[in-house]
């Protein structure tokens, strides 16, 4: 009774761990577009403070600014998307899989 108690148990931590990897992979992959969304965001506002600095209506100082808001817009991007990397390592640790050898490929679902 005791070793099926227990291999219960083993059961729904797996699965627990199994789901929580997946749900960390769908964050991390909304991350990566709303990074991706502020780097542009971010690109379009440095552009057009250089075209108001070549005109003479912002400063130097301003087209600086615009420059590192978009250099950290840009290491968001990296970041969210070495976090999706790694949550699919962590999926693979939960399922005991090699996801390239066993091809296995993770696609987002179309809402």
């Amino acid at each position: 009774m005791y070793r099926r108690i227990e291999a219960w148990w083993r059961q729904i931590r797996i699965r627990k761990e199994v789901l929580d990897a997946v749900d960390q992979l769908e964050r991390d992959w909304n991350r990566i577009i709303a990074a991706m969304d502020a780097a542009e965001g971010a690109l379009e506002a440095y552009e057009a403070e250089v075209e108001q600095n070549f005109a003479g209506r912002r400063t130097s100082t301003e087209v600086l600014e615009a420059s590192l808001y978009m250099a950290q817009a840009e290491s968001r991007v990296v970041r969210a998307l070495a976090d999706y990397a790694m949550s699919k390592v962590y999926i693979a640790l939960s399922t005991g899989t090699m996801l390239g050898f066993s091809n296995i490929v993770w696609e987002p679902v179309e809402q």
